[in-house]
Order: structure tokens, then sequence, then C-alpha cells
């Protein structure tokens, strides 16, 4: 299933439910899955040149189903426009990253999930 996990300083609480709507809503166009989920981890700090510089850099690390470059392109820049406009910090660079989730990317300690099959 489709997911984005949100790397960055603090996201304030009231601003969590409209980012991942937002973000949900940008993903849905491209997926076509019953289920996508957003999920926040805070990083404990941000430094630019070795110093403390908060809300400067997040990191969106998308997984998905294996899409056309263009289209990852698309969605790397809606996700960046839609993060800066909710997340309470507007001049962040948010990078995405994109990784493929398909039964030959995707295991556990029971192996593969294509192996299973």
């Amino acid at each position: 299933m489709p997911s984005v996990k949100v790397m960055s300083a603090k996201i304030a609480s009231e601003r969590k439910a409209p980012l991942a709507k937002r973000l949900y809503g940008d993903m849905k166009e491209f997926f076509r899955a019953p289920v996508i989920e957003v999920f926040y981890l805070n990083l404990d700090g941000a430094y630019l040149n070795g110093e403390e510089n908060i809300g400067s850099h997040a990191i969106l690390e998308v997984e998905g189903p294996d899409i056309k470059k263009e289209d990852v392109s698309r969605l790397s820049k809606t996700l960046s426009k839609s993060f800066r406009a909710e997340s309470g910090y507007p001049n962040c660079h948010a990078a995405v990253v994109y990784h493929v989730n398909d039964k030959d990317h995707v295991g556990s300690i029971e192996g593969l999930l294509s192996e299973k099959m």
C-alpha cells in the first residue's frame, strides 16, 4: 500500500491532519489504492553547515508502485508544495525520495512477498 513518511522538525498538532489530508489527496491522483498512509517522524535536529537550522529541511519518503519517471517528478513537486503550504515551514526544502513498493521489494522475516506466492 502506498505511504509517505514525513521526516521533519516537529509539526504542530493542529497542522498534522490538514497536511495528511492534503498529501493523501496529492497521492491518490497517482495511485489506485484503497489506503494511503501518512507517517510523521520528528527529527531531533537539523543542521546546515554545522549550524542549527530547524525547519530548513524535510524528507518525504514515498513508497508506492513502479511509476514513470515523469510521474515521480510531478508527484515530488506536488508533495513539496503541499508540505510547504501546510506544515508551518513555508521556506523548507522538502526532498521527496521515491521507493518502489511491490512484491519484489517488500519482505518480512519470511522473505519477499513474491517468494510466498
